[in-house]
């Protein structure tokens, strides 16, 4: 049975009159191999869920064995009885005998609980020819009229460097499309945007490319998911030929087991899609409940739906125009004026009322004038992960992705910053902004944290006892002091900035700092003592980095929480690194600028 392109499993069941559990074992079997997204049990179970209410003068519990499995299925496939949703804890029974009188409800539902919602009525009523009542359930599919809904951008195509390149060639051809001068293709990709005059105003620009980019995104996923489906069924096509083949060679059993590998991929992937539209958080390494985030979404996908509300003269509406006008009506009274005073006053006599505070000249530049690129930049940095996006569709991890023109912090000169979300395994999403400068061939990760910060400080410390230990992750946040107690070193916050590297590029790095602009290695301000210092611990670094010094130890000591190294044994604990969560201190706090927090006049949204 299919409505709205999902799939109903109908089972209609007669329950063994004997304890029998392998009966409704093999039910439970068919269920979990059919492919449906809801379903639907009815029939004589031939035992009950409750004794305590659904029996009359019974002595003992009948067939107990198979109603526990029964009780199973409910549970494991989030069943629901609605008759008993309905009717809490009355008693009313489908089957009864005489001599003696005794009375059970043997004869139920049990549906997808995300059908509740769907579900008019549910009601026992008399049977006949039958020592058997008649149970009724009537479920209202949607008839109404959908909408076309609302689009929304898929967050793993920025993963996918194919759609990335469509995404550049749609900005090259738009900007090509409006220029005053005719360029080449090659040519305008390596001109400033400020430099580029167009035939339309920069707003109306923007629009006409989103609106462009929106388009290509549509049909390129499209494209994708068709590409995706017939990936799939070709895979399911092989593996079943080979499950078909009597006595596998080795090199079939090879080719069968990387097939199901990469089957097992395109549904990871597609259910990591499905937790990302129910919002839903996922620990990688612990158990995967598949069905438990389908009916999620399946449940939000129910939840749209509005069958019946009730008017204000309290009567139930069901029919969708009469519910869409009732509704129009309601928010039309809701946002009126209920002040007919307010109405008499002309809005020229309200503006000019002395009392009203005047803005500035300055003031309202501030608040009406053109918004800056860096004000656009910082609002865009600030903005949190996995939030509901614009009337446009597109997510703010979209426009984080994008590549804009910088100037180079060493040599000022015009370069690419790739705003980029990264999802560290384990730990959280942070933002890098990546600089790769073709004038003086600087590469710089610069990080900023995506949650803010955290409600503990955290210290991390890792033992070197080998080289690989030096191509571990590292993200190092700009609160984060860096040492290593062997070679009695230190680098206080802020010093190298955020950094997203491995533990070699943390040491290359500082290296690079104490070497190459430092006052303290040329000219007047040398100092034979402090030259000395810094080439001993440029040396030690040379030994760290070679191998030639191992067992030794750094401490990344973060009071914002947000430094990050790389546990090489994930989800199990690294014997080499210890990391523990601390509360700040009044001065760690001061630093962080949260002890001047004001929030006497805020309110929680609790």
């Amino acid at each position: 049975m299919v409505e709205e392109k999902h799939k109903i499993l109908l089972i209609n069941i007669y329950g063994p009159n004997r304890d029998d559990p392998e009966f409704y074992k093999n039910i439970d079997k068919y269920i979990d191999e059919s492919e449906h997204d809801f379903m639907i049990l009815t029939g004589d179970f031939n035992l009950v869920q409750d004794p305590e209410i659904d029996y009359y003068n019974y002595r003992n519990i009948n067939n107990q064995r198979a109603r526990d499995i029964v009780l199973n299925i409910k549970s494991k496939y989030n069943l629901i009885d609605p008759w008993r949703v309905n009717n809490h804890n009355r008693k009313k029974y489908t089957w009864q005998s005489q001599n003696p009188v005794k009375k059970a409800r043997l004869d139920f539902f049990l549906i997808s609980s995300e059908l509740l919602s769907l579900i008019e009525n549910t009601e026992i009523k008399p049977g006949y020819r039958t020592d058997h009542s008649i149970i009724n359930l009537n479920i209202k599919f949607s008839n109404f009229k959908r909408g076309k809904g609302f689009w929304r951008f898929n967050n793993t195509l920025l993963k996918d460097k194919e759609y990335l390149k469509l995404v550049n060639e749609t900005i090259t051809e738009v900007k090509l499309q409006y220029a005053t001068t005719n360029y080449e293709r090659n040519e305008i990709q390596d001109i400033d945007p400020n430099n580029i005059t167009l035939t339309i105003d920069d707003q109306l620009f923007l629009e006409t490319l989103i609106v462009i980019i929106r388009g290509n995104t549509i049909s390129y996923s499209t494209a994708k998911k068709r590409e995706l489906i017939q990936q799939t069924e070709n895979l399911e096509k092989k593996i079943e030929k080979l499950e078909n083949h009597d006595g596998l060679t080795e090199d079939r059993q090879n080719e069968l087991r990387n097939l199901k590998k990469e089957l097992e991929q395109i549904r990871e992937n597609k259910m990591k899609a499905i937790m990302m539209r129910v919002k839903a958080k996922w620990i990688e390494e612990g158990e995967k409940p598949t069905k438990y985030f389908c009916s999620l979404e399946k449940r939000n996908y129910i939840n749209k739906t509005v069958t019946k509300i009730i008017d204000s003269h309290g009567v139930i509406i069901t029919e969708q125009t009469a519910i869409l006008k009732e509704i129009e009506t309601f928010y039309s009274n809701l946002y009126k004026s209920k002040d007919d005073t307010i109405s008499n006053i002309s809005l020229e006599e309200l503006l000019n009322y002395n009392d009203i505070p005047k803005l500035t000249v300055e003031n309202a530049n501030t608040l009406e004038g053109k918004i800056t690129y860096k004000e656009a930049s910082t609002a865009l940095k600030n903005m949190k992960n996995f939030k509901s996006p614009g009337p446009d569709g597109f997510t703010s991890e979209f426009y984080k992705v994008m590549v804009f023109r910088d100037n180079c912090p060493h040599c000022q000169s015009p370069c690419d910053t790739n705003m980029k979300v990264v999802d560290i395994p384990h730990f959280k999403e942070v933002v890098i902004m990546s600089t790769n400068c073709e004038f003086c061939g600087v590469k710089e990760n610069e990080v900023k944290g995506a949650a803010g910060i955290e409600p503990k400080g955290t210290k991390i410390k890792l033992k070197i006892t080998d080289v690989s230990d030096l191509s571990r992750d590292v993200l190092k946040s700009e609160t984060c002091t860096f040492s290593v107690p062997e070679l009695d070193f230190t680098a206080q916050a802020g010093t190298m900035g955020g950094k997203f590297t491995t533990v070699e590029g943390i040491f290359v790095s500082i290296k690079d700092q104490l070497v190459g602009d430092n006052p303290f290695m040329t000219g007047d301000s040398s100092d034979g003592t402090q030259i000395n210092k810094i080439r001993d611990f440029c040396g030690n670094f040379d030994k760290i980095i070679s191998g030639e010094m191992s067992n030794i130890h750094i401490i990344l000591d973060d009071p914002a929480g947000n430094s990050y190294l790389q546990n090489v044994y994930a989800p199990d604990d690294d014997p080499e690194m210890e990391v523990v969560h601390y509360e700040r201190s009044y001065e760690q706090n001061d630093e962080l600028g949260l002890n001047d927090m004001n929030t006497e006049n805020y309110r929680s949204d609790s």
